[in-house]
């Protein structure tokens, strides 16, 4: 699982940059970056400020954060199958982009 995988997406849909997170969380870019780079993984409350700023629950970020690594290998057709889809109806969901 790649938690900076979920976060980079939603970011990208709603065009906030990291800084801008960085300011509505309190959390550092440092911090925000080692999060996106998979370095270090998030701790509950965490994931509760940022999936806040970004307006979505912090179970959304979780999904988008699975990877094919995450898949048995007996279901790992059924991720490039899928997954696709699934990414993009999530970020569709949230994809609205948040007021200045």
């Amino acid at each position: 699982m790649n938690i900076g995988k979920g976060i980079k997406k939603i970011l990208e849909e709603k065009d906030i940059s990291q800084k801008k997170l960085s300011d509505e969380t309190g959390i550092s870019e440092t911090s925000i970056s080692l999060l996106i780079k998979n370095k270090t993984q998030p701790r509950k409350e965490t994931l509760e400020k940022i999936g806040n700023a970004l307006g979505v629950k912090p179970e959304v970020l979780l999904v988008l954060s699975l990877d094919k690594d995450d898949v048995p290998d007996t279901k790992k057709d059924y991720y490039d199958e899928l997954w696709p889809t699934i990414e993009r109806t999530l970020l569709n969901m949230f994809s609205e982009k948040k007021e200045a």
